[in-house]
């Protein structure tokens, strides 16, 4: 029987790849590290679902977690309130926090996790809607959630997308041409 206490701080992990597979090392060692073998996925920022869950599965459950998706769940809330650790995917940020509020669940995941100290691991979109609001994100919106506020698991913003080089890059050009 393992013994879960309340942690002193937000256990989080914010990723910038869409791909599941790709930080599958980071996500494994992440879940382990916390004794967490029950992994609920939020697939709401893509729109063919059930096959986001179906690739996220595969990982997940090789590694030996138990693996469910929310959006199968009939009553999210209950799917929430029991959930060990929760992985939310990437896609399009605003698809992912407009869905979080038709389901009214954005202050259910906050409470577990800032109160009762659920993990988090947030792929891109994931991370954008784990932050005090979706303002730096890249995507499009094609659909307008009630608020640009999120989650605020952290009172800051986090752009996972943001290439430092890129701006390197476009100074350089601009000095270039002068």
């Amino acid at each position: 029987m393992r013994v879960f206490t309340k942690p002193q701080c937000v256990k989080g992990n914010f990723l910038s790849k869409r791909n599941v597979i790709q930080p599958k090392t980071l996500l494994y060692r992440f879940y382990l590290m916390n004794y967490f073998l029950q992994v609920l996925f939020v697939p709401f920022a893509l729109r063919k679902q059930d096959e986001y869950a179906a690739k996220a599965r595969e990982p997940f459950e090789k590694w030996g977690f138990e693996f469910s998706s929310l959006h199968t769940e009939e009553d999210k809330v209950s799917a929430l309130k029991s959930a060990q650790a929760l992985f939310i995917g990437g896609g399009n940020t605003f698809q992912l926090l407009n869905s979080l509020y038709q389901f009214n669940i954005l202050d259910v995941i906050r409470k577990r996790v800032l109160d009762e100290g659920m993990p988090y691991i947030g792929s891109s979109a994931g991370t954008n809607v784990s932050t005090y609001s979706i303002n730096t994100t890249n995507d499009m919106p094609i659909v307008h959630p009630p608020s640009f506020k999120a989650l605020q698991l952290v009172p800051f913003n986090i752009n996972p997308h943001f290439l430092d080089t890129v701006s390197f890059i476009l100074t350089e050009a601009r000095r270039a041409k002068k």
